[in-house]
This record gives C-alpha cells, sequence and structure tokens, in this order.
C-alpha cells in the first residue's frame, strides 16, 4: 500500500470518508500503520526491552521542570550516578503520561506503566517528563503508578521562562499566536503547578530546584539531589558533561512588554517564596531586575 493510501486510510489526508469515521478509529488506524506521532492520544508505544538481568518496574525519580530550567539536563546529570539507570527517550516517556488525559487508569494501566522502566537490580531509575509539571493529570497518575516516586522539580526565573519558551517554538506556533503566548505565560506560575503536586504527593518526596543555584553550583546541587533521591553523594566522582545553563536566546519584545511581563509575574513571585522559602529571588534578574522594588 502506498503511503498515500496509507495515509488516506489512517485519516492522515482529509478526504470525506474518512472524517466519517470516530476520532478514535482515526487515532487507533495510525498507530496501527505507524503513522502515530507523539501527543497523539491513541499512541501505545512498546515497552523497552528489558536487557539480561534487569527487572521492571515503576520509576523511582521523576524530573521535571519549567522553560528554561535545565530540567532535561539536570536528569541526565543526574542519571550519570553509578547507583541510577539512565533515562530513556523523553517523547515516549511523555506518551506514557499523555493519553491519560482522557482515558482512566487503573491497575491495568499502572502495571503497563511499570513495565516501560527496567533496571539492573538494586538501581533506581531516573526520567525526565516533558510537562511534566505543568499538565494538571500527570501528578495524580505519577502517584498511582509509582507509589513511592520522587519528584525533582527545578524553577526559574518565570519572565525568562516566558521569553525563552516563545524563541524555542517560533517555528511551531498555530495561526493564533495568543494561545501560545497564553501557554507559555501559563508555565511560568510554578507555584500553581507546585501546589497541585503536593495534594497528591507527601511533601518529603518533592524536593524543589532553584535553576539559577543548579547553573551555578552544580556539583553542590547534584550532592542534594542524590541523598533525596536515595543515591550516594560520595558515588559520584564529578559532572558527565555541561552543567545546565539558561536558554541563550529569548523572544524580543519593547520594554513596556517587559514591564506588563514583570507585573503579571510579581504576585507569583511572593506566592513561590511562601511555598519554597529558599528560592532566591535576587537570581531573577528579568523578574525583578536590580534596584526594582519586590
Amino acid at each position: 500500500m502506498s503511503p498515500t493510501a496509507v495515509g488516506r486510510l489512517a485519516g492522515l489526508v482529509p478526504t470525506g470518508w474518512t472524517r466519517r469515521l470516530p476520532v478514535e478509529v482515526r487515532s487507533a488506524l495510525r498507530d496501527r500503520f505507524g503513522l502515530a506521532v507523539p501527543g497523539d492520544l491513541a499512541h501505545r508505544p512498546a515497552p523497552p526491552p528489558t536487557g539480561p538481568g534487569e527487572v521492571p518496574g515503576p520509576p523511582d525519580v521523576v524530573v521535571v521542570g519549567g522553560a528554561s530550567t535545565g530540567a532535561r539536563r539536570w536528569a541526565e546529570l543526574l542519571a550519570d550516578h553509578p547507583q541510577a539507570t539512565p533515562l530513556g527517550d523523553p517523547d515516549v516517556l511523555s506518551d506514557r503520561f499523555e493519553r491519560y488525559a482522557t482515558e482512566g487508569f487503573g491497575p491495568a494501566e499502572a502495571e503497563a506503566v511499570a513495565a516501560c522502566f527496567p533496571r539492573p537490580p538494586g538501581h533506581r531509575t531516573v526520567v525526565w517528563v516533558p510537562d511534566g509539571m505543568v499538565h494538571p493529570w500527570v501528578a495524580p497518575v505519577l502517584v498511582r503508578a509509582a507509589p513511592e516516586v520522587r519528584v525533582v522539580a527545578l524553577v526559574g526565573d518565570p519572565v525568562a521562562g516566558v521569553l525563552a519558551d516563545l524563541a524555542q517554538t517560533a517555528e511551531l506556533r498555530p495561526p493564533h499566536p495568543g494561545t501560545w503566548l497564553s501557554d507559555a505565560v501559563d508555565r511560568g506560575y510554578a507555584s500553581e503547578h507546585l501546589a497541585r503536586m503536593t495534594s497528591v504527593l507527601p511533601p518529603e518526596r518533592l524536593l524543589v530546584l532553584q535553576a539559577e543555584r543548579c547553573a551555578a553550583d552544580p556539583l553542590g546541587q547534584l550532592a542534594r539531589t542524590d541523598a533525596f533521591c536515595g543515591l550516594d553523594p560520595a558515588a559520584r566522582t564529578g559532572l558527565s558533561g555541561p552543567a545546565p545553563a539558561p536558554a541563550a536566546e529569548q523572544w524580543p519584545v519593547a520594554p513596556e512588554v517587559l514591564g506588563r511581563l514583570r507585573e503579571l509575574f510579581a504576585d507569583e513571585v511572593d506566592r513561590l517564596t511562601a511555598l519554597v522559602p529558599d528560592v532566591d529571588v535576587g537570581l531573577w534578574t528579568m523578574t525583578r531586575p536590580p534596584g526594582r522594588a519586590s
């Protein structure tokens, strides 16, 4: 069957009759013919192969974070610990959770998620879940799939995060850019995301790190993270690569727009520091530049 024919059958190429099929049937056809893409709610990625001596189990440590916080890089550094198992493909990991935005999650689903994280005996799996901090369905599903999971959440300068997010997604925006801008701003409200997490996750199993401190003192913050995750800090010999760094590119905005963003996040910064007192707002020079009253 030609690619065009497969596309028509899967509903990827608009035709009169495929649009009459229910959306779940079109999604299932895309998955059946290997045409599903990340984010397709019907996509069912196969569990990764289990290597010799490995055992499956739920994830032990999940790393999440907002835009421009370096959460993915932090997960990579954490997974380089000799007692940890490296993370897998983030798109695949995201697909493990995305579909439960619209589907139920019971014992069978929890077992299926647990099968996706093989590790050698005695090792702890460390995974980065894209958008795991901002999507409201991830934390409840994660806690049911992995009752003992520990979550590491990175927060950063919210205004810098908005501008970095807009720069990184410049070629991906839909015809209505206001939707994209609204999403970028919503991602900056870390206090809301963390409050949602603590509603289902005991506070002793949530570690909040400031991205700017991780960039400035990666070894010190990694030692803190290792201890929280049940990894021996003394077993780490150093950094396996570069530390996380703020996004180099930011979307340019006029000074008055920057001022509006700062006003927009003024109360959010106060809420976040009340929730996480050791956040140093002085490091957030985009949101609260030196000399600006708090």
